[in-house]
């Protein structure tokens, strides 16, 4: 896993490079909070929260969904850091966001790493309320892609069996 993880950095980092060197602000967002969620899972949480540092002196290219990532991301980093209180402030303001937006993959991860900061700040009430969220949550969005599964399979079928026709009809 950690040579995998390592060697995703080293692309994702030439990347990032490649990003600043044309100037393009939405790439090298998505670069660095990539980097940050590869280094957080790696359990390099120093370095995880330099790439969210440099995320954040970013200007331009400015979007919702970039936005969500880099603080749920930068969330699960500040509870490893034990910073649970700066945590909690940056994973309530991306739910606020997820929900204007309605980004299912923003609130799974934001009320997870939230159960996790209210545990570990003691606060189990808390933990159990987004907890329960996070089920919730991930309930939905399992259905939702369980829905989007069965729709392509769907369309194959229908395309494999008018490929089929148009192969065997003389006119076509």
């Amino acid at each position: 896993f950690e040579a995998a993880m390592e060697a995703a950095i080293k692309w994702t980092d030439e990347a990032r490079a490649l990003c600043e060197a044309a100037g393009d602000p939405w790439a090298l967002r998505l670069c660095l909070g990539n980097l940050a969620e590869y280094c957080t899972e790696t359990g390099w949480f120093e370095e995880s929260k330099r790439r969210l540092d440099a995320y954040a002196l970013v200007v331009g290219g400015n979007y919702h969904r970039g936005e969500e990532q880099y603080l749920y991301t930068l969330g699960q980093t500040l509870i490893n850091l034990r910073q649970i209180d700066e945590a909690i402030e940056h994973l309530t303001r991306s739910i606020e966001i997820a929900e204007t937006t309605g980004n299912v993959d923003t609130m799974v991860h934001a009320t997870e790493y939230l159960s996790q900061a209210y545990e570990r700040k003691g606060d189990y009430a808390q933990a159990l309320h987004f907890h329960q969220r996070f089920h919730a949550t991930y309930v939905k969005m399992s259905a939702e892609n369980a829905q989007r599964r069965a729709r392509l399979a769907e369309i194959r079928y229908e395309s494999d069996k008018l490929r089929s026709l148009a192969d065997r009809d003389p006119l076509t």
